[in-house]
């Protein structure tokens, strides 16, 4: 479906949801806000109703009190007490008092003595009807006349108010005022007297009731008013007024507090449905126009700045594909479509520069490299010009990898392409011409130079050395200086005498005889290199073969105590028997293997086979000595070799003090931290560490003081040294024991090939001593034969004898 049938579908729906879903809340905001106007109005008329009735109320009760202080009402009262009053005398006194307080809302007003006989009475309804006493008139003359019996000192309140509730008087205010004739009407409480006189006042009936209906009748037919009863209360009237309301099921309820007591009016919710209903209506009807109108505004601004552009960049990129590749400019206006316009471009290059670049470095890759190469050996140029090819591996990076990290390596990587860049440009100038053809990463640490130009082969050894030069304190990088070198092979021809692959294995060819030939070198291709790297893929796949097939084997040379000969240990040594055939031996098969992670194979193979073996002695020759084991450096920065090393040892039960590891001077020449951990971790289980080889690397005692080891064996050559010291010179070989005792380790001396040497070694004192003086690598069935003493052939003693 098209973008545009899609915004269609989707703009006009969603815009009717975004307005009616706007306008339903404000509908609801609209309809709150209404209510809430219309019940606060209703509220406000409520409380003015209510505060007009009690004012009303009030101003009769203080009315009575002003007209008691009358005279007239002392001379009715004095008649009173002389039994000379005329009832209907006194009625007209008090419907004089009622006439001139213009108040349409009073029943009756009756004043009673304590007999309960009326002094005065008046009813407004029916002039004719007797004074009748109420409950609470009743109840107020007895509670006088038993307090005067008792001479109680109390005092009797002078106010009192009630609502009460009959069939024929619902709802009926009635006042009560006691008053003595003699005291002040203000005061609030009377001495019990029989002075004292009851002031009878019922204002007619639903006089609340009817009040409010006068002031709302036009909404009585959603407005339902009901009203309270209040008992007998010692307190004045006061003008006190609260309206709450709450909202119902059906209806809104106004709570309105009036003299303690509550007036409930429900308005019912219909009052509100023709103004809502009018709302909604108007509201759906607004929110529906807007949507119309919003949605071809959009519908335009979208064809027009987003539908339409879009259709332009993907008939560019329609073009683009077909070949046009000027179908799309870069754009510079500030949109998402010029964004995407730009970023298509960009990764098109991104993607060229990805088929040809190496990401890491910016260097070219190795499939750009191969078409450079393979362009330059089919060109008509090549076959009378001269072509050089420096093939760079970086020796020791991985340790780089595995001690700091990949960033760390990385970081030495993108350093070097730099660094190298940088070396040619200076042979460029320094040869006042353009030479560098192509500089490559293959992967990894492999690097490559394709140089074009040069006359002799010279020239290219120049451009080696300048480039081994970048390694010869090292390689630093941001300020840390990593032991990293280069092996580089160099390839070099005139004419296309062959193709880019084989040219390329050349140069190939010659890193690996540079990294043989002691790395940080580099080295020429010639046809013998050829042999030389079949020889070493040779070697590697029969020692994969050997692991694979368990050919190893192990032979064992004796060591010696010095005085005894006494056999002490035995050192274990590898054997492979299809290099052997080929007189290839340990020191060459081993150095290849650790080029590769193979010597770790070997050395747990070595390991176990070797444990294997120590416990066959122990258990069936009840064997004491120790076994030497010669692991490789590697394994000092291997992280799981201690704990492969240990479950070893658990399987074997072997005591670990009856192993000595045999570790190369060279591999404590280079501080490093994990060196020290793993060798602590070795030393904590209880294995011996033993350098071979002491001195031909020329350690210093100091440097060794920094590592747990227990004993060094001294190389033969400190032996042979021994003919050409001059009388009265101590020999190397003295000091280096003298050395070895002050600093608390045992020492062992090998290469032990003649009787003068042993005498040395005894007259020097060192208690172990190995050569092929006294016995050559042993077969394992020899080995046992010695530990038996069953074949004297194999006995040193009978050599000295």
């Amino acid at each position: 479906m098209k973008l545009r049938k899609r915004i269609n579908l989707i703009l006009l729906p969603a815009i009717a949801v975004v307005f009616f879903t706007f306008s339903f809340f404000f509908y609801q905001s609209v309809k709150y806000n209404l209510i809430n106007a219309t019940l606060s109005a209703f509220s406000h008329q409520f409380e003015r109703i209510a505060s007009n009735g009690v004012a009303k109320v009030i101003a009769v009760e203080n009315m009575i009190n002003y007209q008691l202080q009358s005279k007239e009402a002392a001379d009715l009262f004095e008649r009173a007490k002389n039994d000379d009053t005329d009832i209907r005398v006194s009625a007209q006194f008090l419907d004089r008092f009622i006439k001139s307080s213009e108040s349409e809302y009073i029943q009756d007003i009756a004043i009673f003595d304590l007999s309960k006989r009326p002094i005065s009475y008046v009813d407004f309804d029916d002039p004719f009807t007797d004074a009748t006493v109420t409950e609470s008139s009743d109840f107020l003359i007895n509670k006088i006349n038993n307090a005067i019996a008792s001479k109680s000192r109390k005092r009797i309140f002078a106010n009192y108010y009630q609502i009460v509730s009959t069939d024929s008087k619902p709802y009926q205010l009635q006042l009560y005022r006691v008053f003595s004739p003699y005291l002040l009407v203000s005061e609030p409480l009377y001495n019990y007297t029989d002075d004292l006189v009851v002031v009878q006042t019922r204002l007619k009936p639903d006089y609340f009731r009817n009040i409010f209906n006068q002031d709302v009748s036009q909404y009585q037919d959603y407005l339902t008013i009901e009203m309270f009863t209040h008992p007998l209360t010692e307190k004045r009237l006061n003008n006190r007024i609260v309206v709450e309301h709450v909202e119902g099921d059906d209806s809104y309820h106004f709570a309105i507090t009036v003299f303690n007591g509550l007036v409930n009016v429900s308005l019912s919710k219909q009052f509100f449905a023709k103004q809502l209903t009018e709302l909604k209506i108007q509201i759906g009807l607004a929110a529906l126009a807007l949507s119309l109108f919003c949605y071809l505004i959009l519908h335009l601004l979208i064809y027009k700045q987003i539908i339409r552009p879009i259709t332009e960049l993907a008939l560019g990129i329609n073009a683009i594909q077909r070949g046009d590749s000027e179908a799309l400019i870069p754009l510079d206006t500030d949109d998402e479509v010029a964004e995407l316009n730009n970023s298509y471009l960009a990764l098109i290059e991104r993607i060229q520069q990805l088929a040809n670049n190496d990401e890491l470095t910016g260097l070219a890759n190795r499939a750009h490299f191969n078409r450079v190469l393979d362009k330059k050996m089919h060109s008509s140029k090549a076959e009378i010009g001269t072509l050089g090819l420096l093939f760079i591996d970086l020796d020791n990076f991985k340790y780089v990898n595995d001690n700091f990290g990949h960033e760390a390596g990385d970081r030495v990587l993108v350093t070097f392409a730099n660094r190298l860049t940088n070396s040619l440009r200076k042979t460029n100038r320094a040869k006042n011409k353009f030479q560098r053809q192509c500089v490559a990463r293959l992967g990894g640490d492999e690097f490559v130079v394709l140089l074009e130009g040069l006359p002799v082969v010279d020239d290219l050894k120049v451009i080696a050395k300048r480039i081994i030069a970048l390694f010869e304190d090292g390689f630093e990088v941001d300020g840390k200086t990593y032991d990293v070198h280069a092996s580089i092979g160099i390839a070099f021809q005139q004419g296309n005498k062959c193709k880019a692959d084989a040219f390329l294995q050349q140069a190939d060819s010659a890193m690996y005889a540079a990294k043989n030939g002691g790395k940080n070198n580099y080295c020429i291709y010639d046809d013998s290199l050829d042999n030389q790297l079949k020889e070493q893929k040779y070697i590697e796949s029969e020692i994969v073969k050997a692991l694979r097939e368990n050919s190893f084997y192990l032979v064992f040379l004796p060591s010696y105590e010095t005085a005894t000969l006494a056999v002490k240990g035995f050192e274990v040594l590898l054997r492979a028997p299809e290099l052997n055939k080929k007189g290839i031996g340990p020191d060459k098969f081993i150095a290849i293997a650790e080029q590769s992670d193979l010597i770790t194979k070997i050395d747990l193979w070595v390991i176990a086979e070797a444990l294997t073996k120590l416990a066959t002695l122990r258990r069936l020759q009840e064997f004491d000595g120790t076994l030497a084991i010669n692991i490789s450096s590697r394994e000092l920065f291997n992280d799981s070799f201690v704990a492969e090393v240990s479950a070893l040892m658990l399987q074997h039960k072997i005591p670990p003090y009856k192993v000595i590891f045999e570790i190369s001077e060279a591999s404590l020449l280079v501080e490093n931290n994990k060196v020290l951990i793993n060798l602590t971790r070795l030393k904590a289980l209880g294995i011996k560490i033993a350098i071979d080889d002491f001195g031909v690397n020329y350690s210093a005692f100091s440097h060794l003081n920094h590592y747990p080891l227990d004993s060094l064996k001294i190389d033969r050559s400190f032996l042979l040294q021994m003919q050409g010291v001059q009388v009265g010179n101590k020999p190397l070989i003295d000091i280096i024991y003298d050395l070895a005792n002050i600093h608390g380790l045992d020492v062992a001396i090998e290469g032990v090939q003649s009787e003068k040497e042993l005498d040395h070694v005894k007259k020097l004192g060192c208690n172990t001593v190995q050569g092929f003086y006294l016995s050559k690598p042993l077969e394992w069935h020899q080995a046992q034969a010695l530990v038996n003493k069953t074949n004297v052939s194999y006995f040193p003693s009978n050599k000295t004898s």
